[in-house]
C-alpha cells in the first residue's frame, strides 16, 4: 500500500524510500528529510494542519509514529492492534486512520476496530474506543471525540469523560465527519426500513445542538449499487456545506443541510474546500 500524503496547503508530499518516507517539497522536487522505519513498512502517513509534522501509521505492525519535519525527529510513538488492512476496502484513505487536531497537540490513530486518541505533548493515552463502538472521530479542536454505537451518536470529552447521547433512527451507520465549528455532523446513513433500497443509503446531517438528523443525498450509485463512502465537506466558515449525490453532482448547501443553494454541472468522485476559500469545494473539475 502506497503512503502517499499531501500536506493541506498542498506544498509536501510523502513518498515511499528504501527503510523509510522521504518528505518532499512539491514545488521544487527538493527532498527536505528522510524519516527512517528500519524493520517497517508504513502504510499510511498524514500531515498536520501547518506541515510541521507527519504522522506514519503501519496497521499491520501495530505502530503509529509522529515526526517533527524540520528536525527530521521522531517526536511520538504508541502500539496498536496488528490488524491487517488489505483484506478491508474501507480503510483507503489516511484521513480515515489518522487525525491530528488542528492546533497538533493530539492524534488519533485506528488500527482495526481499536481508534484511540493522544495527548502529543506528554504521550498520554487519552481516549480508546471498543470493537464494539469502531467508527470514531477527533473533533477539530481535539477535545471531543465523536463516535456511533447501535442507533445512537456519543461524543465523549477526552479530559473529564463527560459523555453526551444523541439518538438516530434504526439502521446501518458509519463515517461519522464533523463540522468546523462542532455543532453538526454527518453521517453514511441506511434507516433500517429502507436498508436494502440504494435510493435511502446516502449523506446524512444531525444537528448535535438539537439532536435532530436529516437525509441530505442518496450516496452516488453505479448501477443499481451505492458506493459505501461518505461524500461531504463544510467551507472554513461553516455557512456552506458540499455533498456528491446519487448522479455524482456536487450540491451546495446553506450549513445545516436546509436548503440546497445551487448544483454544479460537473461530476465529481470526491471533494474538499480549500482553506483559502468559504463557498467553493476543491477540487472539483470545472463544466
Amino acid at each position: 500500500m502506497d503512503p502517499a500524503a499531501l500536506s493541506p496547503d498542498g506544498r509536501f508530499s510523502t513518498v515511499r524510500r528504501r527503510d523509510g518516507i522521504g518528505v518532499v517539497d512539491c514545488e521544487t522536487g527538493e527532498e527536505l528529510t528522510w524519516l527512517p522505519t528500519p524493520g517497517w513498512e508504513v502504510e499510511f502517513a498524514l500531515f498536520n494542519w501547518n506541515r510541521s509534522k507527519v504522522a506514519l501509521l503501519a496497521p499491520e505492525y501495530g505502530r503509529v509514529e509522529v515526526w517533527d519535519i524540520p528536525s527530521a525527529k521522531l517526536s511520538f510513538k504508541a502500539e496498536l492492534p496488528k490488524y491487517n488492512v488489505h483484506n478491508v476496502l474501507a480503510y483507503s484513505a489516511s484521513d480515515r486512520l489518522l487525525q491530528f487536531s488542528r492546533d497538533g497537540t493530539r492524534l488519533a490513530a485506528a488500527s482495526g476496530n481499536i481508534r484511540k486518541v493522544w495527548d502529543l505533548g506528554t504521550g498520554r493515552e487519552l481516549f480508546s474506543t471498543t470493537p464494539e463502538s469502531p467508527e470514531a472521530r477527533l473533533s477539530p479542536d481535539g477535545r471531543l471525540v465523536l463516535y456511533l454505537l447501535e442507533n445512537r451518536l456519543e461524543i465523549v470529552h477526552t479530559h473529564s469523560g463527560q459523555r453526551t447521547s444523541f439518538p438516530l433512527p434504526e439502521g446501518d451507520w458509519a463515517q461519522p465527519v464533523w463540522s468546523r465549528d462542532q455543532t453538526r455532523a454527518l453521517l453514511l446513513g441506511a434507516p433500517k426500513s429502507t436498508t436494502n433500497s440504494a435510493a435511502r443509503i446516502g449523506t446524512w446531517i444531525c444537528d448535535l445542538t438539537r439532536g435532530e438528523s436529516h437525509m441530505l443525498s442518496p450516496a452516488p450509485s453505479v448501477g443499481s449499487y451505492p458506493i459505501d463512502e461518505l461524500h461531504g465537506d463544510w467551507s472554513p466558515d461553516g455557512k456552506r456545506l458540499a455533498t456528491i449525490g446519487k448522479d455524482f453532482r456536487v450540491t451546495l448547501w446553506d450549513g445545516d443541510g436546509r436548503y440546497p443553494i445551487l448544483t454544479l454541472n460537473t461530476e465529481a468522485a470526491n471533494l474538499r474546500f480549500s482553506e483559502e476559500a468559504n463557498t467553493s469545494p476543491w477540487p472539483v473539475p470545472e463544466a
